[in-house]
């Protein structure tokens, strides 16, 4: 669940994961506007209507996921306690990957203020069409791969390491076009090479967390997988603050090729990247407390955990110990997904394939409300802004086949309705 507030009208954007025959399906559920005011009271009221007149129970909620906001998830106030009010047993999780953004948001002194100089010399050149033309003819005459800078925004994903990336590959570039436009002081900051130490080690941290971010992205992601992720990427941190307290830069492919290229490699900055290796490492560790999934290894292979220390009921229980020992199965889950492996398993074994299943419904992002977002902005523009786009939306975020028999038929009735009055 998630909120727009570009344009002139805030609009609630849910979509929902559920169980429908062999499979688990996500769909939007509604994208509706709300009231002048945004608060957690407004977009309750909107899902509560939502329910109530299609007649969706909530004790069928198992979980739901958003931002953390306090109107999202304050635990006051917050949508999230005024939706456990009525469904005690769902579950909140914060979105995963806005957790991931927050714990690699803080940056020391040294590390702010280069990218502030980034951000500066983007902005110089970007907006201004008589410079980026000029800026683009320069990459042009010196045979460059890119002919112009990205900008840079903080409410959008995955765009701090792009920009990062696309300026890296053009410094020598922006130097020979800052020193024409005569900018002292941009010209000294790029024949700085202790700043493009640094900038080179920004370039790629951001870009492996832009990996980490991409690889959470997309459909059908459950909270083990992307757990799995989040832990992955905190014993990479470990790894990449050993090599560089070593000497050892190949993990960082531009540092490494910057230092090698001007034969500096004594002089990098390696204690203000080791320093920031380490914060992240400690802002991961709070922003991530307790994601120890190894009491849902049941879940993914069932035929290695130790039943009796699984927290379910214990007639669940004893069909998974059941199930442990079902050879069929077991070739059965070498070949299939965890998903397809649960629903194959539910006709002998109900009870136990139900909690497995359950587990891997929630979202754990709302990474399907940011992609539906985009595709609410072309909708919506200052010569459309009242349009109700709630079937459009559904239009051009649903996955399911549009029934085209039933809206023919509704086509003719209201035809003829029209006619006879």
């Amino acid at each position: 669940m998630d909120v727009s507030t570009e344009g002139k009208n805030a609009h609630a954007l849910t979509f929902v994961r559920y169980l429908h025959e062999n499979a688990i399906h996500e769909d939007i559920l509604y994208c509706l506007q709300l009231p002048e005011h945004e608060t957690a009271q407004s977009m309750f009221a909107v899902l509560q209507k939502f329910m109530e007149e299609r007649q969706l129970p909530w004790d069928r909620m198992v979980g739901f996921c958003t931002d953390g906001a306090p109107s999202m998830a304050g635990r006051r106030a917050g949508l999230r306690t005024l939706i456990m009010d009525v469904s005690p047993s769902a579950i909140w999780t914060h979105c995963m990957i806005h957790r991931e953004q927050l714990a690699a948001k803080e940056l020391s002194v040294a590390l702010a203020d280069v990218l502030q100089q980034v951000t500066t010399m983007v902005n110089y050149i970007k907006p201004h069409p008589l410079r980026a033309r000029l800026f683009a003819k320069l990459c042009s005459d010196m045979g460059s791969e890119h002919d112009h800078l990205l900008f840079h925004t903080e409410a959008r994903w995955l765009s701090r390491g792009r920009v990062l990336q696309r300026f890296f590959e053009l410094k020598d570039e922006l130097l020979a076009f800052f020193t024409d436009v005569k900018k002292p002081e941009l010209v000294d900051f790029l024949c700085d090479q202790n700043k493009m130490c640094l900038l080179a080690y920004i370039t790629d941290i951001f870009g492996k967390l832009n990996d980490l971010n991409m690889s959470m992205q997309g459909r059908n992601k459950h909270i083990m997988q992307m757990s799995d992720r989040i832990n992955g990427f905190r014993g990479k941190l470990a790894f990449w603050r050993e090599n560089l307290s070593k000497g050892n830069d190949a993990p960082f492919p531009q540092l490494c090729k910057f230092l090698t290229d001007n034969s500096i490699a004594d002089q990098c900055p390696a204690q203000t990247m080791i320093d920031h290796l380490k914060c992240l490492e400690e802002h991961f560790t709070t922003y991530f407390p307790g994601l120890d999934m190894s009491k849902f290894d049941w879940v993914i292979d069932p035929f290695l955990s130790d039943a009796g220390s699984v927290d379910l009921p214990a007639s669940a229980i004893e069909q998974l110990i059941e199930l442990s020992c079902d050879r069929t199965l077991k070739g059965l889950h070498s070949r299939v997904s965890v998903e397809e492996f649960w629903f194959g398993a539910r006709g002998e074994y109900p009870e136990v394939a139900l909690c497995a299943l359950k587990l891997m419904v929630p979202f754990a992002s709302t990474y399907l409300c940011e992609a539906g977002f985009s595709a609410l902005v072309c909708m919506k523009s200052k010569y459309r802004s009242r349009l109700d786009v709630t079937d459009e939306m559904r239009c051009a975020l649903s996955t399911i086949p549009p029934d085209f028999d039933r809206l023919q038929r509704k086509h003719k009735r209201n035809h003829l309705t029209r006619h006879a009055s």
